[in-house]
């Protein structure tokens, strides 16, 4: 089932940067979009680095193939660009059906796999500082076909490039 989780901020945190880290407590796949607003400025995402997505047998392709960013060739590491994560749409319910392309199935969505990277953390930097009000996290979660929800998320706030400290920090349980 896909979801979308509202986090409204209260109060408004104000930050230029944002850090999101999902915690599982299991070794399924976690894919997600997110979306983030604000108050209306004209500043939008500069960039956000993540690991790359992951491939699912011959068929699926969680991959953030999109992105217009470095990808470090040895570690699939995603530094200084934009994609699927911030581009507005959100996944279909069924993550196996073909994405808008029509060509590659999961193509709407961008998923890892717990067991296989340590603690998944995607970094998002804006071109200055804003007041945020609400952080939306769209998540997919078909538990019967390996694909689930993170039990947690740290989203920590930054003035300063680099610098997310726990003293700035929601803690997001679903």
């Amino acid at each position: 089932q896909s979801t979308v989780a509202r986090n409204i901020l209260n109060p408004p945190i104000i930050a230029s940067a944002i850090r999101i880290v999902p915690y599982s407590n299991h070794s399924r796949t976690v894919c997600l979009r997110v979306g983030i607003t604000g108050c209306p400025f004209f500043e939008q995402v500069l960039a956000y680095n993540t690991p790359q997505g992951m491939v699912r047998g011959a068929t699926l392709e969680l991959l953030d193939i999109t992105y217009d960013g470095v990808e470090d060739p040895v570690t699939g590491f995603l530094r200084g660009g934009l994609g699927q994560l911030v581009d507005g749409k959100y996944g279909s319910k069924d993550f196996r059906a073909f994405g808008e392309n029509g060509v590659i199935r999961g193509y709407e969505w961008v998923g890892w796999k717990n067991k296989s990277m340590g603690p998944l953390q995607m970094d998002f930097t804006f071109k200055s500082i804003r007041k945020f009000k609400t952080v939306l996290i769209h998540i997919n979660n078909h538990y019967t076909r390996d694909i689930q929800i993170f039990s947690r998320a740290k989203i920590y706030f930054s003035n300063e490039e680099g610098k997310f400290g726990d003293d700035r920090a929601v803690d997001y349980l679903y």
